[in-house]
């Protein structure tokens, strides 16, 4: 993908993250793109359904639901 401010290509890049859902707290991979010109992250719509298929996983692992049932 190439970065919107700068045209250059970007790295695909993974890291450790925290998110907040529901009021608990989950460890995640977070995918982004990185434009090492200006260090600015990007996503796409496919990256940003992978980061929240992470957290889902992450809350079902943990015995509870996404769909607001308990």
């Amino acid at each position: 993908m190439k970065s919107p401010l700068s045209g250059r290509e970007m790295k695909l890049m993974s890291e450790p993250s925290t998110l907040d859902y529901k009021g608990k707290t989950y460890n995640v991979i977070h995918h982004y793109y990185l434009c090492e010109l200006t260090n600015e992250q990007f996503t796409t719509t496919e990256l940003d359904e992978q980061n929240l298929n992470e957290l889902y996983k992450q809350v079902e692992v943990n015995g509870e639901s996404t769909d607001g049932r308990q």
